[in-house]
């Protein structure tokens, strides 16, 4: 989940940042479970 709060995406990584944000946003259920207590409090969710 800290994944999530990366604030800076190099234009070299930008390929593997849009597959990792459709790989997050296809699963939210199984990150929000796997995710420990930190992660959630920093999610405000």
């Amino acid at each position: 989940m800290a994944q999530l709060h990366q604030k800076e995406i190099n234009s070299s990584n930008l390929e593997k940042a849009i597959q990792k944000a459709v790989k997050i946003a296809s699963k939210p259920l199984q990150i929000w479970l796997s995710a420990d207590y930190d992660d959630k409090q920093k999610c405000n969710i």
